[in-house]
């Protein structure tokens, strides 16, 4: 698959490394110059207690970007989602899509702009961090969520999900813990469930076979293990 990454710090930097490596067709856009000119200078090193490799990616910024692209992974902090999905707009096809690889429930934001059909939601909660231009940290293994805004089992999820296996296949072959969960309805309690620091706010997760719809019951306890430590991502678009 062929992906625009808009963002290249913590996750989308770890993201895209690894789904290059795995032979897709990755660009990275960013804002930090220096990362920029690290990326295309020597690749994105990826490093860490779970993954040490580099990959050459071309990377640019917003302004040097030329092109349009199906597959967007939006990997900006969420208050500059709206700035990020304007800019990245012109640049996204008119069948594509933009998954929101970040903290908070960023999808109302990306569909204001793009709209419903455009847009997917995601959530992830693997540990990562920017240690310096051109380098990345991938320090903890997490979950990772995927889904149509509207429930849907679409086959643009089915190909997302496909490539993200690729992802998963790098850090644990063969042990199942990467859930790729279709979204039913992405609102604020059930986004939010996996994202809250405090147990206090209970969810349900209901696994099936192929994909699992997420829910929020205020009658019951928490029930997802609790999960490794969020990224923090420095350079972005």
């Amino acid at each position: 698959m062929r992906f625009l990454v808009w963002g290249a710090g913590a996750i989308g930097g770890t993201i895209g490394a690894h789904l290059a490596r795995a032979g897709h067709d990755v660009t990275f856009v960013d804002r930090v110059g220096e990362h920029i000119a690290a990326i295309n200078s020597s690749g994105l090193r990826i490093t860490g207690p779970i993954a040490e490799f580099a990959t050459r990616v071309p990377a640019f910024s917003p302004d040097e970007l030329d092109g349009t692209f199906e597959h967007v992974v939006l990997a900006v902090k969420a208050q500059d989602t709206d700035a990020a999905t304007r800019s990245l707009a012109p640049h996204l096809a008119g069948d594509g899509y933009v998954v929101s690889a970040q903290n908070g429930l960023n999808e109302l934001v990306i569909k204001s702009v793009v709209g419903d059909e455009r847009t997917m939601g995601c959530f992830v909660n693997f540990g990562a961090d920017y240690l310096e231009p051109g380098v990345i940290q991938y320090a903890g293994r997490g979950a990772v969520v995927v889904g149509e805004i509207d429930g849907r089992v679409t086959p643009r999820l089915v190909e997302l999900h496909r490539a993200l296996r690729d992802f998963e296949r790098f850090l644990r072959e063969g042990d199942g813990r990467l859930n790729l969960l279709n979204v039913l309805g992405v609102d604020k309690d059930r986004k939010l469930a996996f994202e809250h620091r405090d147990h206090r706010l209970p969810a349900r997760v209901a696994l099936r076979r192929r994909a699992a719809p997420l829910g929020v019951s205020l009658r019951s306890r928490f029930l997802h293990p609790p999960l490794e430590g969020e990224g923090r991502r420095t350079p972005q678009a």
